[in-house]
């Protein structure tokens, strides 16, 4: 099961609109940047994220490490 459902589906429609105009483009990866943030698992992880140091310089000098952390 994935952690964030919707994720891969955004990230592909994202590739996909890349291929248009550019505003259009920047519309649609938007559009679907938010819905992705909408969902609830998303907000939770993104806390847990931040509370295990992520934003940090050093949780982002070792942001893949920071975030395996959480899983």
């Amino acid at each position: 099961m994935s952690r964030a459902p919707g994720a891969v589906r955004a990230a592909k429609q994202a590739i996909d609109a890349s291929s248009k105009d550019l505003t259009q483009a920047l519309q649609t990866n938007n559009e679907l940047l938010g819905q992705t943030f909408a969902a609830p698992m998303a907000t939770a992880l993104t806390l847990a994220a931040l509370e295990g140091g992520a934003q940090t310089r050093e949780g982002e000098k070792n942001l893949e490490e920071t975030l395996a952390a959480l899983l």
